[in-house]
């Protein structure tokens, strides 16, 4: 009986264990917004719960008939290196972002902490779209020694839903009508022409 709950104990420490081993995440903050239809909005990125790391890599994803990416990678580059992130590499493309190894060059990063903000424009009509996560990115995540995490160690990635609205009062007319008003139109002219 000892034995059993000796083991049970020695299980449930390894359980809660395993469940802190991937506490860090990678996210996007806020996790959900609304904008309207040529709208612009900031993303950050950011890391949550972090023990120390020297740094990793993240490969975000999105529709790129519904969002357009207005930062540059200059610009993010700078961002991240202000953030105390140097030796990054960052290449966009349509509707992809990928930033290899931010590093911190001085002092290890932990707890949590902005990598870097991002601005999109809103360019589709109505509904939801996502932007999310490539998981596992380019480059791994490392500790303070610049020793790869393992798999179990890597952070969580969580995206962000965007919903695009169109402007209050502001209600797409469909061609059909237009259509049909003219037709409309057309016979009143005929009528009166009749008439005369």
């Amino acid at each position: 009986m000892n034995t059993k709950l000796t083991s049970g104990l020695f299980g449930f420490i390894a359980l809660l264990m395993a469940s802190q081993a991937n506490a860090a995440t990678v996210q996007i903050s806020p996790a959900n917004e609304t904008i309207i239809v040529g709208g612009s909005f900031e993303l950050t990125i950011q890391g949550i719960d972090f023990a120390l790391t020297n740094g990793g890599g993240f490969t975000l994803t999105w529709d790129a008939n519904s969002l357009h990416l207005d930062s540059t990678e200059l610009q993010i580059q700078t961002e991240l290196f202000n953030n105390g992130l140097g030796g990054n590499s960052v290449f966009i493309t349509q509707g992809l972002l990928d930033v290899i190894r931010v590093v911190s060059p001085t002092v290890p990063l932990s707890g949590n902490f902005n990598l870097t903000t991002l601005i999109f424009t809103a360019a589709s009509p109505p509904g939801v779209t996502e932007i999310s996560f490539i998981a596992p990115p380019a480059s791994a995540w490392v500790d303070e020694n610049n020793v790869e995490l393992a798999p179990a160690l890597q952070p969580n990635y969580v995206g962000a839903s965007i919903t695009i609205t169109t402007p209050e009062g502001v209600v797409p007319v469909p061609s059909a009508v237009w259509l049909f008003g003219s037709g409309l139109i057309g016979l009143v002219g005929v009528a009166r022409r009749k008439r005369a």
